[in-house]
């Protein structure tokens, strides 16, 4: 998976990615300011244990496999709900359960088990600032015995707390309670959606953030469609390039649609972008 980085001038903040296959594209939201190393499923201090509520580890049974885990990194703003979710699958007739934990460092092991959250979902504490990386480990339980599979981390940053107020001049600033200034150059989570407050502190829409996002006429970032000047972005915001889209258009290695011409796998497109019978 490649990643990206959303830059964050007031905030050493951590920005969050599910990849469609043949595509290439980055993680909207990856590392930010300081670049940390990526963190794969596997095998951590977590599912090293041998006995797991009086079960014990069976290396035959069939290890879960992630079809949904916490990936990349987010901001969000103070106090916002926001709830992870995680899905993981196996084949051999046993029964998949989970256990979410938190790290204050990017690493799927000896993290804090967090109670109580034994569910697919957890819904993550919003309410103070700073930066906490989780991950979640699935448990295959079959008869006497279990195999476990821990996920990928998400690091969420939650922002300053603050409010939007007017600099006097009709112009909004999102202004931090501590009175240490507003925020910019943030692509940031506030409940409804991705907005991209620019270098000025002031919320954008129209147009492409430096990371390469499109924020929408509503003032968020779009996701899972076309672009006005015709990029297809995917459920992350990303631009998909060299690939079939989803609704059968092809684009290029730049991400625009190909009209009128012949893609590299053989296939003819009007000037529509739609498929059709070459020109005799």
């Amino acid at each position: 998976m490649q990643k990206k980085k959303i830059q964050v001038l007031l905030a050493a903040a951590l920005c969050g990615s599910m990849l469609l296959s043949g595509c290439s594209f980055g993680n909207v939201v990856d590392n930010v300011v300081d670049t940390v190393d990526d963190v794969t499923s596997e095998d951590t201090d977590e599912t090293a244990e041998k006995v797991v509520d009086g079960k014990e580890v069976d290396d035959s049974l069939e290890s879960p496999t992630f079809t949904r885990e916490p990936s990349g990194s987010i901001n969000i703003m103070y106090g916002t709900p926001y709830t992870m979710t995680a899905e993981a699958t196996v084949n051999d007739g046993g029964t998949v359960s989970y256990q979410w934990y938190k790290n204050n460092i990017n690493s799927n092991g000896g993290g804090t088990m967090i109670e109580s959250a034994s569910s697919q979902e957890l819904s993550v504490e919003t309410a103070e600032e700073g930066t906490v990386f989780y991950y979640v480990v699935a448990t295959n339980n079959k008869g006497d015995g279990v195999r476990k599979t821990t996920s990928t981390t998400e690091g969420i940053t939650v922002m300053k707390p603050g409010s939007w107020q007017d600099d006097g001049t009709g112009v909004y600033h999102y202004i931090y309670d501590d009175n240490s200034g507003y925020m910019v150059s943030t692509l940031v989570y506030d409940g409804t959606g991705f907005m991209y407050i620019d270098e000025s502190g002031q919320k954008t829409a129209g147009i492409w953030t430096p990371d390469g996002n499109y924020i929408g006429d509503d003032g968020y970032m779009l996701t899972n469609g076309w672009t006005p000047d015709m990029y297809y972005v995917d459920e992350n915001g990303n631009k998909l390039a060299d690939c079939w889209t989803p609704d059968d258009h092809y684009v290029n290695g730049e991400g625009q649609m190909w009209t009128s011409g012949t893609t590299p796998d053989g296939v003819y497109v009007d000037e529509n972008g739609n498929r059709a019978d070459p020109p005799q």
